[in-house]
């Protein structure tokens, strides 16, 4: 982990183990993994995010009041499932 503390009063904390950083966070956030014009690279980047999905076993891991944010549209069962966008914490 990278601990950057670029913001007065406030640390961040880099993770490439989504479990891991999901342990203490307030906000689990995720977009889109393919925007407008980048259709060409939709296969490349599902298999690029692969493990990055928000899911039950991400959000079981969070604390109880993290919050789950997502820009839409959402692709429903890639970046986040059904189960979670539905959820009381979406």
């Amino acid at each position: 982990m990278i601990i950057m503390a670029q913001v007065p009063g406030m640390e961040f904390i880099t993770s490439n183990d989504p479990l891991d950083a999901a342990r203490e966070a307030d906000i689990l956030y995720t977009d889109t993994w393919t925007s407008m014009g980048q259709e060409e690279e939709k296969q490349q980047r599902i298999k690029d995010f692969q493990g990055f999905q928000i899911n039950a076993a991400m959000l079981k891991a969070a604390p109880a009041q993290a919050i789950v944010l997502h820009c839409l549209p959402a692709y429903r069962d890639l970046e986040i499932t059904d189960e979670v966008m539905e959820s009381k914490q979406s």
